[in-house]
């Protein structure tokens, strides 16, 4: 990009029409300008992009199940499924949309700016999140800081969040990519009086060595798998900001 293209950027931000295209369908989609944009057509669009495969690809796209959603979401590369991860652990969960819909900004210079979002997040009780996932340095794009802060923008219009996801530290996604493999109540070998069983003994913070140790005491199979499972639901909480292990202590 030259150096007059990021004077342009930088003097219009905010200063554009935007317009939408939604895909309803597997064949169509509705054209709406951003300000007449219903919640209700966003919120059930289609993904307006499939899985791409082709041969010397550098992103590794792919589907990710969501046993709290009940269907698998698209990704376009390990940042995103990182992302859905994270959005998969907020027992606030509710719904997601990939690739919700084609924006176009049509600047009042004449530049005009195309781009499809990430993912529509829908959590209960708070109002549709929209994110983007880039890798760190993005910000050194003069392009995408003006999509990224004319699309907050308009957000912020309709009354949704934004937010431009970099990732989170290492040692949380890797606690929470152990406790994933746990997230699936049917894969847990225990009953459900086991878990009630668990879950009655954190009277008090306790570590997790000692939980699995009661639970096994008291007769619960496989109490790992229970107590992990519990973590994951978030019915158990413990600090993810650190390495897990036996010693971890863990609370209600």
């Amino acid at each position: 990009m030259t150096v007059r293209q990021v004077r342009t950027i930088v003097r219009t931000v905010n200063e554009c029409d935007a317009f939408v295209k939604v895909r309803i369908g597997t064949m169509e989609s509705l054209d709406s300008s951003w300000r007449e944009l219903r919640n209700d057509v966003v919120l059930t669009a289609q993904p307006w992009r499939t899985v791409r495969h082709f041969h010397g690809q550098r992103s590794l796209p792919g589907w990710f199940w969501s046993e709290r959603i009940g269907r698998r979401l698209m990704y376009e590369s390990r940042l995103e499924l990182t992302r859905l991860l994270v959005a998969e652990f907020n027992p606030l969960l509710l719904d997601v949309r990939e690739q919700t819909f084609h924006l176009t900004l049509r600047f009042r210079d004449g530049l005009v700016i195309r781009h499809i979002p990430d993912f529509l997040f829908t959590f209960d009780g708070q109002p549709p999140h929209l994110v983007n996932v880039k890798p760190p340095g993005w910000e050194h794009d003069a392009k995408l800081r003006l999509t990224f802060e004319t699309l907050a923008s308009l957000c912020a219009e309709q009354g949704w969040s934004y937010e431009t996801w970099t990732g989170e530290s290492l040692t949380y996604i890797e606690n929470l990519r152990w406790l994933a493999a746990y997230r699936r109540r049917s894969v847990i070998p225990a009953s459900d009086e086991e878990i009630l069983t668990t879950l009655d003994l954190v009277s008090t913070p306790m570590s997790i060595g000692d939980l699995e140790q009661w639970a096994r005491g008291v007769g619960v199979r496989n109490a790992r798998s229970v107590v992990l499972h519990l973590l994951w639901m978030s019915v158990l909480r413990t600090d993810l900001s650190v390495p897990l292990s036996a010693k971890s202590e863990v609370s209600l």
